[in-house]
């Protein structure tokens, strides 16, 4: 099974505090066993998310994490009949989730199971949703602090299923890095301000910027962007869900150009004044 590829997996590893799930509709019995049946060599159940103590993205799973005894379905019940059962068993239960990387890892997970609304309610999730996500970004504060900061918001909406007010941050993110990328270059460009502000369009100024961003936002100009506004202006919940990843992750790449950028600069600098303060050295031991 892919990571975060079912409803179920992406809840455990982005659900935010109280949200549900209804069986069924959004998890299946058969789920629910792997969700309980963690200590058994084929029901267990993975996810994708970030790690604070590797302080990068890892897969979590409770195989060998939940020692219970197995649980089975009762063949002289309905299948609603066994889910309810088995919710019961996982009402109030915390859950473990071992890092694949060091297993002493654990992401521990409370979930509240109405077994008569046939739902699963999260109300625990530790290390908490705002540490990942701030630990996960951090590289990004030294340097673009406005930037990180629009970007947690975002990430925080779309956990918590506010898919349109995360796409509101992430066009912040966007137009803040076109304007900085242009004021910090705009001597070698023969424009006027008013010109780039008022009358280029979006799609003219990324094409002015083509050597200062990523090839994947230049090739996509005429997507991209557009793509921010329908988000924020026309598309429902759904349809910003289903594209939030690629424009978030169309977003870290144009961070990850500058803070490389700016790293870069920061290590020429750093050598230059090595190699000044070495050859005044050397000539003063002449």
């Amino acid at each position: 099974m892919t990571a975060n590829s079912t409803t179920l997996q992406k809840f455990l590893a982005q659900g935010g505090l109280f949200h549900k799930l209804y069986y069924s509709n959004d998890f299946n019995l058969s789920e629910l066993k792997s969700l309980y049946n963690g200590s058994t060599y084929r029901d267990f159940i993975t996810f994708d998310a970030y790690c604070p103590k590797c302080n990068s993205s890892s897969t979590f799973s409770n195989k060998k994490d939940s020692y219970n005894a197995e649980w089975k379905e009762n063949d002289e019940k309905t299948e609603d009949e066994n889910a309810k059962d088995l919710l019961s068993k996982i009402d109030n239960k915390v859950l473990f989730f071992s890092c694949a990387r060091d297993p002493y890892h654990k992401i521990r997970i409370v979930l509240n199971a109405e077994s008569w609304g046939k739902s699963i309610e999260k109300y625990g999730h530790f290390p908490s949703l705002d540490t990942a996500i701030n630990d996960n970004l951090s590289k990004y504060d030294r340097y673009l602090p406005d930037d990180c900061k629009d970007l947690q918001f975002a990430v925080r909406l779309n956990n918590q299923g506010v898919f349109i007010g995360a796409f509101v941050y992430l066009r912040r993110v966007f137009e803040r890095r076109i304007v900085q990328e242009f004021e910090d270059n705009k001597v070698s460009f023969s424009i006027d301000d008013n010109v780039f502000y008022k009358q280029y369009k979006m799609e003219q100024k990324i094409s002015l910027l083509k050597e200062h961003l990523p090839k994947f936002v230049i090739d996509n100009k005429k997507t991209l962007y557009p793509l921010l506004s329908k988000g924020v202006h026309e598309w429902n919940e759904d349809e910003c869900e289903k594209h939030y990843p690629m424009v978030y992750q169309s977003i870290i790449l144009i961070l990850d150009k500058v803070v490389a950028a700016v790293e870069q600069k920061e290590k020429e600098g750093n050598l230059t004044n090595a190699m000044t303060d070495l050859k005044a050295s050397l000539d003063n031991s002449k």
